[in-house]
């Protein structure tokens, strides 16, 4: 809840929490990632496999 509302349609504020709630869940969840060595390291995922997709135009529909 932002300010008594349930929903805030803002765009700088609807995706993020704010209060004690929040802050906690955020606080668990890192400690939990440490504790279990998330995001220990980075790895770096080769993408020379992947090409974009080929462009479709109305004639691909028939």
């Amino acid at each position: 809840m932002r300010g008594g509302k349930d929903y805030d349609s803002n765009f700088a504020t609807r995706m993020k929490g704010s209060g004690p709630g929040p802050t906690s869940v955020g606080q668990r969840f890192r400690k939990a990632a440490a504790r279990l060595g998330f995001n220990a390291k980075k790895v770096a995922f080769p993408v020379d496999g992947f090409r974009p997709p080929a462009p479709m135009g109305q004639g691909t529909l028939f």
